[in-house]
Order: structure tokens, then C-alpha cells, then sequence
């Protein structure tokens, strides 16, 4: 299957922890530097709505600049969450 990317679905409370903060959080462990061949492995934001696509436009964006400062392509893509397939059970829980 080469269509596909791996990725996870996070459920998260927002009275307790808002969108800026967990893409600041996945900014901090994700390499956005590098392109992989493999579109499976390649970074990418899903958005559910209009503010989550500007908050992750908005975060690439700074990740751009600091790039643009190391002299550095980044490579993030963001697009809209159309469907999420949940992985085989053995895939699960890493």
C-alpha cells in the first residue's frame, strides 16, 4: 500500500491541553528536514476544521523561518483528516 501514511489520532480533553500546545509538542520530536521517498513516513498535520488548519499553517510556518535561518528545506505537509484507518492490533500501543 503506497497510499497511505502512518500517523496517530489523538483524543485530547481542550480544557486541559489546546491544539497550539500539542503541535508545539509535536514540533519539538518531529525532523521536518528531511524528505523521505516514502510517503508513509513523511510529516504531515491533519486538521479537522478551519482553526486547526490556520494554528498548523501557523506553526509550519515558524518551523519554515527556522529552517530558512539553518538554511534548511522543510518539509511538512497539512491537509484535512478525511478518514482515519486504525492499524491491525499488532500495530497498536507503541
Amino acid at each position: 500500500m503506497k497510499d497511505h501514511s502512518e500517523s496517530i489520532l489523538v483524543e485530547y480533553d481542550p480544557s486541559v491541553i489546546g491544539y497550539v500546545e500539542l503541535l508545539a509538542i509535536w514540533s519539538e520530536m518531529a525532523y521536518p528536514y528531511q524528505k523521505d521517498k516514502k510517503i508513509q513516513y513523511r510529516n504531515a498535520i491533519y486538521y479537522t476544521s478551519k482553526d486547526q488548519r490556520a494554528i498548523g499553517e501557523d506553526v509550519v510556518s515558524t518551523i519554515r523561518q527556522q529552517g530558512q535561518d539553518r538554511n534548511q528545506v522543510v518539509h511538512i505537509d497539512i491537509e484535512e483528516l478525511n478518514h482515519f484507518f486504525r492499524a491491525e492490533c499488532h500495530h497498536q500501543s507503541f
